[in-house]
């Protein structure tokens, strides 16, 4: 009998995918910034069923206060949901080798995390390449350079962004497929991503503008019933992922709006911080991921072949600041 055989672009993809959690993930070192309080969370969901930085707990001591006088993770919902699979492997490891007296496994699995939300970023960045209907071996460079010459490398060693980072790639993805033959299932789908952006981290919702102008040319072409069943497909999850940030606040805190952040969208400041955000020693994108010269340097071509991508592109920069 024949073996069953992937397809160019399946095995592209599964090649991008091991050779980039493996590179990410023996790069990776320890949980640094508030990765360890929101590792806490995790922990304290997957045990006791709760969203918050249990005390004595041996991860992390820290965290924020809250309601209740209790300690909080100042990230969003969505970290600790997708977190809780690695945490609980390594508990189920934990429990075979130690019987649960050694924390190797669960900081292990909590550590890969992260590489594996920049590798899902990778993945998502080469599909909607493909979606947008780049020939396959530029999309595979594409990833390829992304995935070791920009700023996701670092993330996925950090954290504090990656899940975030991830989201919206799978948002621009959804967006993409969805905008190849729009219908409600494509759109909602589209929209659970932009729910999942959005619960990360309040601004999401600020980075998924880029959705807009590769949705809109289609909707716009769909009849007037089928349009509105395929914009209420994409809002019913993106208003239930805004909802639930209400919630996840009104959880931690009490009030619907605190963010337990002193700033969370610092809007004022953005028209500086967009200088900042290209030419600053600390952050500064020509500094530490040069491959966005050659991004620039392409957007023309790009605005000429594939306008509404270009304009994907270049929407969301100032939010990212």
């Amino acid at each position: 009998m024949a073996r069953p055989r992937l397809s160019g672009t399946a095995g592209i993809a599964l090649l991008l995918a091991v050779a980039t959690f493996g590179l990410y993930g023996v790069t990776t070192g320890q949980l640094v910034g508030y990765e360890p309080e929101t590792a806490a969370v995790t922990q304290a969901l997957v045990q006791r069923g709760v969203l918050q930085v249990l005390p004595g707990n041996p991860i992390s001591g820290e965290g924020l206060p809250g309601r209740d006088g209790r300690r909080f993770s100042r990230t969003g919902l969505t970290q600790p949901l997708l977190e809780a699979p690695f945490y609980l492997a390594g508990d189920l490891l934990d429990q075979l080798s130690s019987q649960g007296q050694n924390l190797k496994w669960r900081l292990a699995g909590l550590r890969l995390f992260n590489p594996a939300m920049a590798t899902l970023t990778v993945l998502a960045a080469f599909g909607l390449l493909l979606l947008r209907g780049v020939e396959r071996r530029r999309a595979t460079a594409v990833a390829a350079l992304l995935a070791v010459g920009s700023l996701v490398w670092p993330y996925a060693k950090i954290g504090m962004d990656t899940t975030l980072m991830a989201m919206v790639a799978l948002a621009m993805l959804g967006a993409a497929w969805a905008a190849r033959r729009p219908s409600p299932s494509r759109m909602a789908v589209a929209g659970a991503a932009a729910a999942l952006a959005t619960s990360a981290k309040p601004y999401g919702l600020l980075l998924l503008a880029g959705m807009a102008p590769l949705l809109l040319g289609p909707l716009r072409a769909q009849a007037g019933r089928e349009r509105w069943r395929s914009l209420a497909a994409f809002g019913v999850p993106l208003g239930l992922g805004v909802a639930s940030v209400g919630w996840y606040n009104a959880y931690r805190t009490g009030s619907v709006t605190n963010f337990l952040h002193t700033n969370p969208t610092a809007l004022v400041s953005t028209p500086f911080n967009v200088l900042g955000l290209l030419v600053s020693p600390g952050r500064g994108l020509l500094v530490y991921s040069p491959l966005v010269v050659l991004g620039a340097l392409g957007l023309r071509e790009l605005w000429r072949e594939d306008r509404p991508f270009a304009i994907a592109i270049v929407l969301p920069w100032p939010s990212t600041c």
